[in-house]
């Protein structure tokens, strides 16, 4: 038999449920095990970061009246921005009692362009910002004062210098009511860090509304109610999802007693509110490989389309649970389906007979060991992977054919927990892949693919920094019937990492592209390590030796607290809108589900501006009020980090995307040159 195989021969290898490149697969999922942890009781102790507040913002409509807004005691920094009016001139300063008690203002006078660039694929968005520094501001705070000479929406925010952050938590429940007129649903904030009693000082409904081509602010007041307690909360109701609520709260400075101001806006989504519904096991098997499925129902595949479906299985031996046999499951569904590979049970029913002898039948089916699934639950990929379906109690799985294939006398490689147990087996064609891929039957199927990120189209890397490289270009399959925006200006992408992964695979299957390494910017990274993590793809079949499986820079592993100005984008027409995977909170609910073996997969890279004691620095103005230093205008350096990732360092003097102080980072040669020599493919 010839070795040689063709592309096209291989490549039908990974084509599942089509005919031809271009229709949309279904993507091969991993089933992911390993023991829970003893420190975690149970699989609902998902790990969620609360969301943050470090600045105040406010959205409002400027003339030549005074328009007067709060601001921080002590000392802080600020910008004032103007939409689709640069040529406004402005004036800020003090209310007479702020400027009697010693405050100061100091605006600067050179105009900053394009405030929403960062989450806008750096095009050109018509707004203009203007910088100022504040100090002395007594303890009670104080005002200031804007006049904009001609009518002009503005964006006006401010930070002091405590740094601190309020931590908080939003909650939305639907209002069941008779009335047209009453309110839909029903808004609550919970602050989680707060001492001292906090004043809100006014909440209100905003939406964005075109006339003529402008952007105009449309506001409406919504009720507050306050609660001073240790954990305060802002309740308030709201009848037009899609709208936003920007919640105003002065609160107390836990450092130096002095009043500080904080903003929450809240987007407000009638669809986001999703009932748990109850998770059931429709029915249970061992295939003929020894391996147990499990089937559930309960989940609305038709609204949700992929689900990442978590179930903890015990085994009980003579009635009782062994304590060494809780093995957590989980894998992205779009059926229900989930394998545990039957190694875990073999070895743990191997290591009861060694350590209690026989084992006595216990129940009227004359067993004396039975699988137990103890816990399930479905979270949705696309929605910060909140709980959408929960099993209500333990099932016993009817097993029934093939059950003494779990039995059976564990291997050599299931007793040291094999790879295969950690990630489930590969389905039948990438078996025959890979096979074929170990025997050296190279061909032109190998390629290593750059990755763009968040709200762009095109690869940023230049193609002369690498060598048989392919720019990785959405290929239209697969879609999410809940995407809010396709595109920004630009026609970038706002894709949940699911999806991304998916049209990675997508774009791979439809290139020929068998086996691969990514190199990625920005939330690329994040895909890249989702697919590895999530699903069989060109990235099992790379080549293993030395090389880099995935190579990242600037990627918001931790998040980004960006997500707050992808929300002020969205009132104004500007970027790709929000996306959950990227905040802060949003990314620890991902990464809490991401294994260590995936993890160990990434190398990457972090950079920022260089830091100069005696000057004002930052990569770009209108991130740098939201952003903690050491920044490169979008990701943070501590948010940049990968636990159980490999660190290749950070470096100073570059920033994350064009249109910044300092040059981009992906336009390093001496990096790329570096990735460009261990990526694998």
């Amino acid at each position: 038999m010839s070795r040689l195989i063709t592309c096209a021969t291989l490549v039908s290898l990974l084509l599942t449920n089509h005919e031809a490149y271009g229709d949309p697969i279904n993507s091969s999922p991993k089933m992911i095990a390993d023991y829970l942890p003893m420190t975690r009781r149970s699989l609902m102790e998902q790990t969620r970061e609360p969301l943050t507040s470090r600045f105040a913002v406010f959205l409002e409509h400027c003339n030549d009246q005074p328009l007067v807004l709060p601001i921080s005691s002590g000392e802080g920094k600020g910008f004032v921005g103007l939409v689709d009016s640069p040529s406004t001139k402005i004036n800020l300063g003090l209310t007479a009692s702020t400027a009697a008690a010693g405050g100061v203002i100091n605006l600067e006078p050179d105009a900053h362009a394009n405030l929403f660039s960062p989450i806008n694929d750096n095009q050109h968005d018509g707004t203009v910002g203007y910088r100022f520094t504040f100090e002395n501001i007594p303890l009670i705070g104080g005002e200031i004062t804007l006049v904009c000479s001609e009518p002009v929406d503005v964006i006006v925010a401010h930070r002091d210098h405590s740094d601190f952050e309020l931590e908080y938590e939003v909650t939305t429940t639907k209002i069941k009511s008779n009335s047209a007129s009453d309110k839909a649903a029903r808004g609550e904030i919970v602050l989680k860090n707060v001492q001292k009693a906090v004043r809100p000082l006014k909440a209100k409904a905003i939406t964005k509304k075109v006339n003529g081509g402008n952007r105009l602010l449309k506001q409406t007041t919504d009720n507050v109610d306050i609660h001073d307690e240790t954990e305060s909360s802002v309740q308030f109701d709201y009848s037009n999802p899609g709208e936003f609520v920007l919640v105003q709260l002065e609160i107390q400075n836990p450092y130096s007693g002095g009043q500080i101001h904080r903003s929450i806006l809240v987007k407000t989504e009638l669809e986001s509110l999703v009932e748990v519904s109850p998770l059931d096991l429709k029915s249970s098997f061992v295939d003929d490989e020894g391996d147990l499925n499990l089937i559930f129902s309960g989940i609305d595949f038709d609204r949700f389309e992929v689900v990442l479906l978590k179930t903890l299985i015990t085994v009980e031996w003579n009635g009782k649970t062994l304590k060494n046999s809780r093995i957590e499951l989980q894998g992205m569904t779009q059926n229900g389906h989930l394998i545990l590979n039957g190694g875990w049970i073999r070895t743990i029913l191997d290591q009861a007979a060694k350590k209690y002898g026989s084992c006595d039948v216990f129940d009227d089916k004359k067993e004396c060991w039975k699988v137990v699934v103890a816990e399930g639950l479905a979270l949705d990929p696309e929605n910060m992977y909140r709980v959408i379906a929960t099993l209500s109690s333990a099932k016993n799985p009817a097993i029934g054919k093939n059950k003494n294939l779990l039995s059976n006398a564990p291997t050599k490689e299931e007793t040291e927990i094999s790879d295969e147990m950690k990630r489930g087996r590969p389905p039948p064609d990438f078996r025959r892949l890979q096979e074929m891929h170990l025997r050296g039957l190279q061909s032109a199927s190998q390629k290593k693919i750059m990755v763009h990120g968040y709200c762009t189209s095109s690869n940023p890397f230049p193609d002369s920094h690498f060598t048989n490289e392919v720019s990785f270009a959405d290929p239209g399959y697969p879609t999410s019937r809940r995407e809010r925006r396709l595109g920004g200006l630009s026609g970038g992408n706002n894709w949940s990492n699911d999806l991304f992964a998916r049209k990675i695979i997508q774009y791979a299957v439809n290139n020929g592209i068998t086996s691969c390494g990514i190199v990625a910017h920005s939330q690329g990274g994040l895909a890249a390590l989702h697919l590895y993590t999530y699903y069989w793809s060109c990235l099992d079949y790379s080549s293993v030796s030395g090389c880099r499986m995935i190579q990242s820079v600037g990627s918001p592993y931790q998040g980004t607290a960006l997500s707050s100005a992808a929300d002020l984008g969205d009132i104004f027409g500007f970027g790709c809108g929000k996306n959950d995977d990227l905040t802060e909170s949003g990314a620890t609910s991902w990464l809490a589900n991401i294994p260590t073996w995936a993890r160990n997969k990434v190398y990457y890279w972090t950079t920022s501006f260089k830091d100069n004691w005696l000057s004002y620095d930052y990569c770009h103005l209108g991130t740098d009020l939201l952003l903690n230093d050491p920044d490169d205008g979008v990701v943070e350096q501590s948010r940049g980090q990968l636990s159980s990732g490999i660190n290749r360092g950070h470096k100073v003097d570059w920033c994350h995307s064009s249109g910044m102080v300092k040059s981009p980072h992906y336009l390093d040669s001496s990096r790329n040159s570096e990735m460009n020599a261990y990526a694998c493919y």
